[in-house]
């Protein structure tokens, strides 16, 4: 049996953000909780929140760097070699 979860809530955009991706729920008591069905989905909740941090303390997207080169030729649709 899995047991549900409850951490503290934030008012920051990113927690708030990661925990609608996350699939949690906002409950609005004498002190407000984050509430997850269970473990796996607090985890996913915490990595959603890291990366978002990251994101925004680098100024990166999750797109990368547009002017990075193709690390593999192995998945080029066309036949011709390029460098």
């Amino acid at each position: 049996m899995q047991m549900q979860v409850r951490i503290k809530a934030s008012d920051k955009f990113e927690d708030r953000f990661a925990l609608s991706l996350a699939g949690g729920e906002y409950a609005e008591r004498p002190y407000p909780v984050f509430i997850f069905e269970n473990q796996a989905q607090r985890n996913n909740y915490d990595r959603i929140r890291r990366q978002l941090r990251e994101e925004t303390q680098n100024g990166t997207t999750q797109q990368g760097n547009p002017n990075a080169r193709t690390a593999s030729r192995k998945y080029r649709r066309s036949r011709e070699f390029r460098i």
